[in-house]
């Protein structure tokens, strides 16, 4: 997805761009964002960034908030990370950061059963120290001990301990040490080993798994998969103390940090170019500036050139329509994040048919944005990611719902007079929820809303990374769901080391929860965006929801 509208798997933009395939069934195109600064870049100036609130975490270990993610990107590197474009598919796959290359059965990076991955670090690579020092695979075991830690755990960490052997262990062991004594925490990391994890030298890292997983190298792209200095023993992870003193091994480094109000990046002088594939550097410092809470004051400093890029604030659905085709805007492609009306309160599969047939996408779209920001989904997986092929299992014309199917259903069902659903309506907008409460009383489904316990539920995953994703993107959807056949299929998925069976495997999924009708894909949303007019070089980091900071470059004032 990029600029313009979306029409099918195509687009359409100002200044007659060619309309460009990405994906089977996705929506793609190009436009005045998508086209700027593709040329070398120019150093110099400084990149400003404003927002509303400061991240929740910044230490690595912990971060996972998209503006955490954009940051950490430019601080703190990854063994694997993926390429920043305006092209969705190729920011898809697994690229190698700080590992000299990604590993796989033919240069035996992966051991036969794929449960053995040996990583080799990329060499030349140091920290902000003084004075520089080599980052080590020492530092990296050290960094994924620190995801377990009790004072600020990493959100991601149980994809880790799903995956690594003896992580569990560790973790459960960690959770015990006292949260607020660094010494203690220190200790125990120091004392204690993850069996699965250990460098074989200082420049290999070998990991030991409890399964084979063929989206391994997919979690290993995720913001706490990094290193940690030794210096980050002396305070406790994420402390007021640790956020002044963060080392960075990226293009740039902290020069200030006021919490809550603002950050200032400067150069990183350990840093170089030609022992990063991943990243440039262009602005001289990358000004951010937090307390803007209003979407609509972000927007306004950006178009008076006060402010380039929002920290925090996505582009309001009611706004799109009018910037759709204007210089700087963009709708990008962040499949999988629904909504999603799911049914599992419901136990009888003709009314959970019946819900099918009832929305109304058309309405839903409309709430979202328009059809410039949102089309209609029809399946489980998103367009763009792993396991997708576009089926329609319960066609209603032009998507606007089928209430006369849906009564016959529910007559069926023995509720030929209607019947009464309860609603929690998530955190969606509320025209979104007021468009499916339409769409259900259209058939004579009376909603009432309830917060907790009610049999319908208003859904928006927010995937961690995309493509092989269903780990992130569908298990919490299908979490202990009610059909063994589809836990069973679900844990095959999960635990299987081969990437195409794996999308096979997410494809019949696919199939199966839609032949039970307790999942209602509403929707398929881009992801608005605005950039100043000077800036160039945008290139889209899908799991930051922004443009990578190290690829833009400014032109003159």
């Amino acid at each position: 997805m990029a600029d313009g509208s979306w029409t099918g798997s195509r687009m359409r933009a100002a200044g007659g761009c060619a309309a460009a395939l990405v994906l089977a069934g996705a929506l793609t195109g190009c436009g005045a964002a998508m086209d700027e600064g593709y040329g070398p870049g120019k150093p110099g100036g400084v990149l400003r960034i404003v927002g509303d609130a400061d991240v929740e975490r910044l230490d690595p270990a912990a971060a996972s908030e998209p503006p955490a993610y954009a940051l950490n990107r430019v601080l703190a590197r990854t063994l694997f990370t993926t390429r920043a474009s305006n092209n969705f598919e190729e920011s898809l796959p697994v690229q190698a950061d700080m590992a000299e290359a990604v590993p796989s059965k033919e240069n035996g990076g992966i051991g036969k059963g794929g449960r053995k991955y040996t990583v080799r670090l990329r060499g030349n690579v140091h920290w902000d120290t003084s004075p520089p020092r080599p980052v080590v695979a020492g530092d990296f075991v050290r960094g994924f001990k620190r995801m377990c830690n009790p004072a600020a755990p990493s959100p991601h960490r149980a994809h880790y301990i799903a995956t690594i052997k003896g992580m569990k262990a560790f973790c459960d062991g960690y959770a015990k040490v006292d949260a607020d004594d660094a010494e203690a925490m220190a200790a125990y990391q120091n004392g204690h080993s993850i069996s699965g994890l250990r460098a074989a030298d200082e420049t290999t890292l070998v990991f030991e798994l409890t399964h084979p997983a063929a989206d391994f190298l997919n979690i290993l792209t995720l913001a706490p998969a990094v290193a940690a200095p030794k210096e980050y023993d002396r305070y406790v992870p994420d402390s007021r103390e640790f956020r002044q003193n963060i080392v960075s091994n990226g293009p740039y480094r902290i020069a200030s940090y006021e919490p809550g109000r603002s950050y200032v990046l400067e150069h990183n002088p350990a840093w170089r170019a030609e022992t990063d594939p991943m990243r440039e550097r262009f602005a001289d410092r990358i000004q951010i500036t937090l307390g803007v809470g209003s979407a609509q004051e972000v927007r306004r400093r950006i178009e008076r050139g006060e402010a380039d890029l929002s920290w925090d604030r996505p582009v309001p659905a009611a706004d799109i329509e009018e910037l759709s085709g204007t210089a700087g805007f963009a709708l990008r492609q962040l499949p999988g994040r629904g909504p999603y009306l799911v049914a599992a309160g419901v136990a009888d599969h003709r009314v959970r048919r019946a819900l099918q047939y009832t929305v109304n996408r058309t309405a839903v779209i409309e709430a979202l944005g328009g059809h410039e920001a949102a089309r209609p989904q029809h399946t489980l997986i998103a367009p763009g990611n792993a396991g997708y092929f576009e089926h329609n299992a319960y066609p209603t014309p032009d998507d606007a719902g089928d209430p006369g199917k849906c009564r016959e259903l529910l007559a069926e069902a023995g509720h030929r007079g209607g019947l009464r659903l309860t609603l929690d309506p998530g955190d969606e907008p509320e025209k979104v929820v007021r468009a499916v409460r339409k769409s259900l009383s259209d058939c004579d489904i009376e909603v009432t809303i309830r917060k907790s316990g009610a049999e319908l539920k208003l859904v928006s995953p927010d995937p961690e990374w995309f493509g092989l994703n269903g780990r992130s993107a569908l298990a919490p959807l299908l979490d202990g769901h009610g059909d063994p056949q589809i836990r069973q299929l679900l844990q095959e998925a999960l635990r299987t080391p081969d990437t195409a069976r794996a999308t096979g495997l997410w494809n019949q999924l696919d199939r199966l929860v839609m032949q039970d009708a307790s999942i209602v894909p509403l929707a398929d949303r881009a992801f608005p965006i605005q950039h100043s007019a000077r800036v160039r070089g945008t290139r889209f980091l899908p799991q930051a929801r922004t443009y990578d900071y190290s690829r833009i470059w400014l032109t003159e004032e």
